[in-house]
């Protein structure tokens, strides 16, 4: 109820900030606990492809649809580096290799 009480309180466009990530951080309407939005890497035209099977040729429809190849496919418990690149789109995997998340990071 507070989080919701403090959403209402935040400055036009501004969201609350993401627990644990940056508790100063002001971001912008439509974008994740980083501040980007979905555009800055594709992952607005890449989410048509969600729950979808990640074989090579998604992949490679991905690649043309987001317009680069800047594309980081995460395995279930896989490591990831934490090097913040607004420009690279994350294809999160599911057990069954299907893509679940999509997102800027």
């Amino acid at each position: 109820m507070l989080n919701f009480a403090l959403a209402l309180l935040a400055a036009p466009g501004d969201l609350p900030p993401c627990p644990g990530i940056n508790p100063d951080i002001r971001r912008p309407r439509g974008s994740n606990c980083l501040g980007i939005v979905p555009s800055a890497c594709g992952a607005d035209r890449a989410r048509a492809f969600l729950r979808q099977p990640a074989t090579p040729a998604v992949r490679a429809r991905v690649r043309r649809v987001v317009g680069h190849d800047q594309i980081r496919w995460i395995k279930p418990g896989e490591a990831v580096i934490q090097d913040l690149r607004r420009e690279r789109l994350n294809m999160q995997l599911d057990r069954r290799g299907r893509i679940a998340i999509v997102d800027c990071y």
